[in-house]
């Protein structure tokens, strides 16, 4: 079976880094893409002030270290699922048989019905 082989956590963030211009959409870091916060007077949810509502704020709004929090472990293990899956996709194998075979840990988020994985160490 092919191997998968995929770049590490610390070269992923670097790649990030690099290729997120200041116009790149992601997720509000206080509102975590909800589009609605909770008041800090009187507890009910309002529309994010930070997003205006939306979940999402240009890369360039955000801080170092919201930056830094953006480009966790678990963004890059999503990153890793779904470029797998894509991989297995074009040559014709289970995902999760690649990625077991790659050295991987797999499990499946029943809730959310998504494969997660780690490297195995």
């Amino acid at each position: 079976m092919r191997r998968f082989n995929p770049i590490s956590f610390l070269q992923w963030q670097e790649h990030m880094r690099q290729t997120s211009d200041d116009d790149t959409v992601v997720d509000c870091p206080d509102c975590r893409g909800d589009g609605i916060t909770a008041c800090c007077e009187c507890g009910n949810d309002r529309d994010c002030e930070e997003c205006e509502g939306t979940g999402t704020v240009c890369w360039g709004e955000l801080s170092q270290a919201e930056q830094e929090r953006h480009l966790s472990v678990a963004r890059y293990e999503a990153a890793l699922v779904a470029d797998a899956s894509a991989y297995a996709a074009w040559v014709g194998v289970d995902p999760t048989a690649l990625l077991v075979n790659s050295g991987f840990r797999v499990w499946c988020h029943v809730a959310g019905k998504r494969l997660a994985a780690e490297k195995v160490s």
